[in-house]
């Protein structure tokens, strides 16, 4: 689904590790790393993951921070099961989530609640002998909730600025980027299921499929979102009649589009073009 510019993602990649001392993992949109900097994890994560049972929970700990940054998109920070903090943040196409972009393996300060006897702990549960763990642990990384709160400002610089610099690119073959274009182009006309899967030659089944993985909504609220964008924008940018826009959109029933605007909007048509004018 992601294609990357491998030599100019690295470079961003290491002047981000050379300003932050953090490092960076960018994820596609299954969960699965294809790209970090530097390349080797701290002491503190290869004694861990060197457990089978470790690396399981660590794994599932990145692709729950990354649902929930999906299901949100928006920058998240959580502590994963070793105790360590990590954020991640989604990189975005339209209104999808189609990766991610993380750092982590830090500690909040001197005074982070992970204390040595926490860790001791985790010695004991994944058979690993303390002796080796607690040096790591003492050579983790420390920052305060400030520099960590800065860092996270530029890490959604960053995701930006992977897209919009073309380091990462989607598969215009991909067939969610191939469907969220016809949508696009043909708001003003019928976008049921039936004329999705007639006109892009897929069924039913991959359609639903495709629109569960990718966009995180149904079919048909996915079309009245950008049916209900493109009429704000048009009421906000032009002198058309409501009821032009209405039929602009998709949505012929002037009363029905009144109705639905209203609904996701919180104010008819007619309001919210003179709240915006004013």
């Amino acid at each position: 689904m992601i294609k990357i510019n491998t030599e100019k993602l690295y470079e961003l990649m290491a002047d981000f590790y050379l300003l932050t001392n953090i490092r960076m993992a960018i994820f596609d949109g299954d969960f699965q790393e294809i790209a970090c900097y530097p390349p080797e994890l701290c002491d503190f994560c290869k004694i861990i993951k060197s457990n089978p049972a470790a690396k399981s929970r660590c794994d599932q700990s990145d692709r729950e921070s990354c649902q929930i940054c999906k299901n949100t998109r928006s920058i998240y920070t959580y502590r994963c099961h070793a105790g360590l903090l990590e954020t991640v943040a989604p990189l975005k196409y339209d209104h999808s989530v189609i990766g991610y972009v993380m750092f982590g393996q830090i500690l909040e300060n001197r005074n982070d609640s992970v204390s040595l006897e926490y860790i001791r702990e985790k010695a004991a549960e994944y058979h690993i002998d303390p002796k080796q763990l607690l040096p790591a642990f003492q050579k983790l990384k420390h920052f305060t909730s400030t520099q960590i709160k800065a860092v996270s400002k530029i890490l959604e610089a960053c995701a930006s600025y992977l897209w919009l610099e073309e380091l990462i690119s989607l598969d215009k073959n991909n067939l969610a980027i191939r469907i969220e274009q016809y949508i696009t182009q043909n708001l003003s006309g019928n976008l049921s299921v039936e004329t999705l899967c007639e006109d892009l030659k897929i069924s039913r089944s991959t359609l639903y499929q495709v629109f569960r993985q990718t966009y995180n909504i149904g079919i048909a609220e996915y079309v009245r979102n950008k049916r209900i964008n493109l009429a704000k924008h048009l009421l906000k940018t032009t002198n058309y009649q409501v009821s032009m826009i209405s039929q602009l959109v998709g949505i012929p029933d002037y009363n029905h589009f009144t109705k639905i605007f209203k609904k996701q909007v919180s104010m008819t048509p007619r309001d919210y073009r003179k709240k915006h004018n004013q």
